[in-house]
């Protein structure tokens, strides 16, 4: 991340897009950059930023920011950069004092040699990733005197993950329930705003508390987003920064990368990476996590191709990705998305760091969105998926969609199907009334289901039948579902293949 900013006496940017350090006592302004995009800054006054009553010059390329986090690498230690310059003559030493917790942690200092009259400096302090509140302060000493430059509380070291799709994927309080920050923390962090248009992004280029509100405000990141963090917190300690560039009724083809322009702010995929690079974590964000595809209900023919470019894209600009979670959309939004949804059931067998989740069997559907409960519960199931991919948590039942293996005809009367899942799936649960959401391609119909062993599930037809593929299919608002005993729908799956009987 590039910085610059001045300091003279009050600490004012000069050409900067981040937040600066600040005094927790100062007054807050703002000021208008030379391309007159708005910046909040607080004020660094008083007899603190002055020697001998002059104020105080420095410019800084890489200065910590009220509420930032720091990715952590596999050591669990982030790296935390001072870097710049001092104006002023006749100081013999930096140092930054860093506390945790309120309480001394480390003290990092470098002498100043001076060179065209201005001291060069760079300080390196390591962060440990941990439920620990870090607050820097930087000072400029002549002999035992100093001077107060910079004062950064609220800095975090954590994991840091990114959302794109659109509006199921942006997550706000869409039913007015006030719920949607139920999960709000501390420890969990945002970077900008989701708004679509250039001149907010610019303005509201500052760390923030994470919230799961309302659409196009500074750090939101949804409300299943924010639950997903929240669990992560609690389960693994360690911090964690949330960057969602989502936005409602936008097709796949609207999230492709402008190729002669990558992060520009025309686009949502330029609007999201410019945010991503400001906050300092392309090369350190951990997972992405993809909600979208209701929009392309009427021209699934081009969603392969263009999901391919976005993943292609993705891993060159977020080079450290681990794994891409893709969520099955759900029957709704006035469609039923056959092609699209059967590509995300099958995304993952075909990239290898892709895991997918089903959004069956959530409660609280309207239709096309969620209620609270609905998105709350969509955070816990990938935060399941997260915590065992990235983590290496061992969950107590399975944590995946139960997912389809193949289908073949029980008996040469043909009129039972034998259903058989993916070993992931654990013991399952056909709701009565879930018969239903399987359709025939021969018109016959599933009068009831049975779930004789793990993994295995039986259809009972109406009839013989000569039906050769199989879809379970799902259905909009709440009802009878075909689950694992966590409670998690299996992938909806279409135009299965049904095999003939084999004696065994």
């Amino acid at each position: 991340m590039q910085l610059t900013s001045l300091l003279f006496g009050s600490l004012f940017g000069m050409g900067g897009s981040h937040p600066h350090a600040m005094l927790p006592t100062s007054p807050s302004h703002e000021i208008s950059d030379v391309d007159g995009s708005v910046w909040l800054v607080e004020a660094l006054a008083g007899p603190s930023s002055l020697w001998n009553g002059a104020p105080v010059f420095a410019r800084f390329q890489e200065l910590p920011a009220p509420r930032q986090l720091y990715p952590r690498d596999s050591q669990d230690r982030g790296e935390m950069r001072i870097v710049g310059e001092l104006y002023n003559q006749g100081f013999d030493r930096v140092e930054a004092l860093v506390r945790r917790n309120g309480t001394f942690w480390r003290r990092v200092s470098q002498d100043l040699v001076y060179r065209s009259q201005k001291a060069p400096f760079s300080l390196t302090v390591g962060l440990a990733a941990s439920l620990s509140d870090y607050r820097v302060q930087l000072r400029f000493f002549r002999g035992e005197e100093s001077v107060l430059l910079a004062d950064t509380p609220d800095v975090v070291c954590g994991d840091v993950y990114l959302v794109q799709g659109q509006s199921n994927a942006s997550a706000p309080d869409i039913h007015d329930e006030r719920l949607a920050n139920t999960s709000q923390s501390p420890w969990i962090r945002a970077y900008g705003t989701d708004a679509p248009v250039a001149s907010e992004v610019l303005k509201h280029q500052s760390w923030t508390f994470a919230s799961g509100q309302r659409v196009s405000t500074h750090g939101m990141i949804g409300a299943w987003a924010l639950r997903m963090a929240e669990v992560l917190v609690r389960e693994h300690r360690v911090p964690v920064a949330v960057i969602n560039g989502a936005r409602s009724g936008t097709r796949i083809v609207d999230h492709l990368r402008d190729e002669s322009d990558h992060d520009s702010l025309d686009t949502l995929y330029g609007r999201l990476l410019f945010r991503v690079r400001e906050a300092g974590v392309a090369d350190s964000a951990r997972a992405l996590l993809w909600y979208q595809g209701e929009s392309d209900n009427w021209d699934p023919d081009h969603y392969a191709e263009d999901f391919d470019a976005l993943y292609d894209a993705w891993h060159q600009d977020f080079p450290e990705l681990e794994r891409i979670y893709v969520v099955q959309i759900r029957e709704g939004c006035a469609f039923q998305g056959e092609g699209v949804r059967e590509f995300q059931r099958t995304v993952g067998d075909s990239y290898p760091d892709i895991g997918v989740m089903s959004t069956t069997a959530l409660a609280g559907h309207d239709g096309c969105h969620f209620y609270y409960e609905g998105y709350r519960a969509l955070g816990e199931r990938m935060a399941q998926l997260v915590g065992r991919d990235l983590h290496g948590m061992t969950a107590a039942v399975p944590i995946d969609a139960p997912m389809i293996e193949s289908a073949r005809y029980t008996s040469p009367r043909r009129d039972e199907i034998l259903l058989t899942f993916r070993d992931s799936a654990g013991p399952l649960v056909f709701e009565p009334g879930a018969e239903g959401d399987f359709v025939l391609d021969d018109g016959a119909s599933v009068v009831a289901g049975a779930t004789p062993a793990n993994g295995i599930v039986v259809l009972k037809l109406d009839r013989t039948s000569v039906a050769t593929t199989v879809n379970y299919e799902g259905h909009a608002f709440d009802g009878p579902w075909l689950r694992n005993q966590a409670g998690i729908g299996a992938m909806a799956f279409f135009r299965v293949p049904v095999g003939s009987f084999s004696s065994p």
